[in-house]
């Protein structure tokens, strides 16, 4: 059974949180404080906007990576079409492994959804780590006479 809780503090704390964390990440610089390797700088493309999920952990991940290899790691975003126009660039990028995707589900659905990408999701790319988990929520308006997917369905 999916419950939400409508009090009014959550609703506040939720809309409080939907307008700060965006802001606070596209503030917040996407270069970790990290020497550059040769040179060099890892990015990491998210292709979906500032402050969703993927944006959070990528981040996070981009600034454990540039402690850990000594060099420079800048998360960019390019989101639209679902993913594809950043994945899209990852897939065009030098094949030196200094850029990186860090995608979703997405990634993996894209070629049923699309007739044509500019890139194969299969061929084009090699997993690199498994970067989490995240399970899914199937919700209805509390009016709605269901408490389960089979009363649902």
């Amino acid at each position: 059974m999916c419950l939400i809780n409508h009090s009014k503090r959550w609703r506040l704390i939720a809309r409080i949180f939907a307008i700060v964390i965006p802001v606070v990440f596209a503030v917040l610089p996407t270069a970790t404080l990290a020497q550059e390797l040769n040179g060099k700088t890892i990015r990491i493309v998210v292709p979906f906007a500032v402050g969703g999920i993927l944006d959070v952990v990528a981040r996070s991940y981009a600034a454990e990576l540039g402690i850990e290899l000594g060099a420079a790691t800048i998360v960019e975003n390019r989101l639209g079409a679902g993913g594809a126009i950043g994945t899209a660039s990852v897939a065009k990028a030098i094949p030196d492994g200094q850029t990186l995707l860090f995608t979703g589900g997405s990634h993996n659905i894209n070629g049923s959804l699309y007739t044509k990408l500019p890139y194969d999701p299969i061929k084009d790319f090699t997993g690199v780590a498994l970067a989490g988990l995240a399970g899914y929520v199937v919700m209805a308006n509390a009016q709605v006479p269901v408490r389960s997917i089979k009363e649902l369905v």
